[in-house]
């Protein structure tokens, strides 16, 4: 899951009148291989939902410059732990897996986590999550076993589930048809949107198994989450405000609404019958 994060870099010392200076530049750097929520497409350049809800939102923001680059989202995670960078997005709410993350923006977009397997009769009553997939072995996407809950957290401490880490949706959906893994935990979107981008390129076995989601996981919203080092980043606090009042202004106008109708129907997200 997951993201991105933010390295800030000035030339002169920051003020608290940051309106009035020339604007801080600030790099965003988001993850790499999340569709359709945030990707690098084959020039490594950024894509995806959040990247278009981000752009619109830094416009909006006074005395910020920001570009956006793409990053792996374990590189950026521990980034963020080791006080190395500004912020990164988009986490789901984690302060006791996350304490290393002090502060959150408003929620920005909302996800379903759910849970994918081969449709067939074994998986048929498999609606109890996790408890049902004890013995199993479950995909997740490399860094974010924690948008399974923290009883399927458990489970896998207790080694009453195994994992298959990969670190994109493309090799985890291929797992699940191979049969290397019993069950997919990840967003619906993203699922659904790898499942008909790999049908539509002719890069789907024609004769793979169906699949199909046995279980929703959980609502989550996407976060910005920011440093615990407010010495080393003076301006976080004007930042927050700046990005805040953007989000929420483009939720009045229901904008993230529009982006994300208008980036999924460039693929319909639909399963296939």
């Amino acid at each position: 899951m997951s993201l991105i994060f933010l390295v800030m870099t000035a030339t002169g010392g920051f003020s608290n009148n940051t309106h009035a200076a020339a604007p801080l530049r600030v790099v965003v750097y988001c993850d790499d291989a999340y569709q359709p929520y945030s990707y690098a497409d084959k020039h490594r350049n950024p894509q995806g939902i959040y990247t278009e809800i981000m752009k619109r939102a830094f416009k909006e923001m006074k005395g910020y410059q920001v570009s956006i680059k793409p990053l792996p989202w374990p590189r950026a995670m521990k980034a963020l732990e080791q006080r190395e960078v500004f912020a990164v997005y988009p986490p789901y709410y984690r302060p006791l897996e996350r304490p290393f993350i002090k502060d959150y923006s408003t929620p920005i977009l909302k996800e379903t986590v759910v849970v994918y397997a081969l449709k067939d009769s074994a998986n048929k009553n498999k609606r109890n999550w996790p408890g049902d997939w004890f013995g199993h072995t479950v995909g997740i996407f490399t860094g974010t076993m924690d948008i399974a809950g923290r009883e399927f957290g458990e489970a896998v401490k207790n080694k009453k589930i195994k994992i298959q880490e990969s670190n994109n949706n493309e090799q985890n959906l291929r797992n699940l048809i191979t049969k290397k893994t019993d069950a997919y935990v990840n967003d619906r979107n993203a699922i659904l949107y790898t499942l008909k981008t790999l049908k539509q390129h002719g890069e789907w076995p024609k004769n793979a198994p169906e699949l199909e989601e046995v279980a929703v996981v959980s609502e989550e919203d996407g976060y910005l989450a920011f440093s615990m080092d407010d010495k080393k980043f003076p301006y976080k606090k004007d930042f927050i405000k700046e990005f805040n009042a953007a989000i929420s202004k483009m939720k009045q106008n229901h904008e993230i609404e529009k982006i994300t109708k208008d980036y999924l129907s460039k693929i319909d997200t639909a399963p296939d019958k």
